[in-house]
């Protein structure tokens, strides 16, 4: 079995994902070069254009394992056009920007976890090194713990880790991301960055996707109780890397919206049920 590439690559970045997003409307295929004559100077004004399209091909790679484009063959080339999702966050990329960046954000966290794949191995490493970033906090980031601790989880997790390498550089690929969340997990303080104990808020949709997530990690039913002890509120919360003196108010939002959530107390303590599916390219809950 091929060792997984594990690097997060830093030259993906938001406005280049949003760019393509916008440029792909409904009925839309383009391939790359297309694409690069319509945003490749708008991006990347100083570079020459073999490297526009080089940046291009690595966005359009992850945008792909992400699950935001699909790719059709023609008779020369690929065909790109939005899936289902991607035409969900290219709405979130227009007009709410807030919940786009936290897409995204949950999107890298969770595609190797829920999709599985070698081609999506540096999702795997994002998840890791936000875990470990709310593990530490608050405190200045420092790249190299960082990825000894990654490369060490990877021994556990793959096979032939030995042959794996991670630069530092993928703590940028990181940044790139949660460096977008409002209100922010990482500050800069006298030249550093470092993460704060959490963010003050997130959106009710990104708390409902992380019970979802986690309704899954357990392998719960849905319309099953959910019980809300110290390690599920961690769990929830370090996945949208929010607070946790925050949860009960964010929870709140979310118990009254349509999200098919609902709240119970017993002798056992506090329970969530999630009574739907909860997805970002069907929010009102499947079935």
């Amino acid at each position: 079995m091929p060792s997984p590439k594990l690097h997060i690559e830093q030259n993906v970045k938001p406005a280049a994902v949003k760019a393509i997003l916008q440029l792909l409307d409904e009925e839309c295929l383009l391939d790359t070069t297309e694409i690069w004559s319509q945003i490749g100077n708008q991006l990347w004004p100083t570079l020459r254009t073999v490297q526009q399209r080089n940046y291009l091909r690595k966005n359009l790679k992850t945008m792909k394992a992400l699950g935001l484009i699909s790719e059709i063959r023609n008779s020369s080339s690929f065909l790109h056009e939005l899936t289902l999702e991607g035409k969900r966050v290219r709405y979130l990329s227009r007009f709410k920007q807030s919940l786009f960046a936290e897409a995204l954000h949950f999107l890298h966290y969770t595609a190797y976890e829920l999709e599985g794949g070698l081609e999506r191995a540096f999702s795997w490493t994002y998840q890791q090194i936000c875990d470990v970033l709310w593990k530490q906090r608050p405190r200045p980031i420092i790249k190299k713990n960082i990825i000894d601790q990654v490369l060490f989880n990877a021994e556990e997790s793959f096979e032939g880790a030995e042959e794996i390498s991670l630069s530092h550089y993928a703590i940028d690929g990181v940044k790139n991301w949660v460096g977008q969340l409002t209100p922010p997990f990482l500050e800069v303080i006298a030249g550093r960055t470092t993460t704060t104990r959490g963010r003050r808020f997130c959106s009710p949709e990104l708390l409902t996707l992380s019970i979802n997530l986690l309704y899954g990690r357990k392998n719960l039913k849905l319309g099953s109780p959910l019980l809300l002890t110290d390690d599920s509120i961690d769990e929830i919360c370090r996945t949208g890397l929010v607070s946790l003196d925050v949860f009960d108010d964010i929870l709140t939002l979310v118990l009254d919206m349509d999200f098919n959530v609902r709240l119970q107390s017993s002798q056992w303590g506090r329970s969530v049920f999630l009574d739907k599916a909860y997805t970002m390219d069907n929010p009102g809950g499947e079935g």
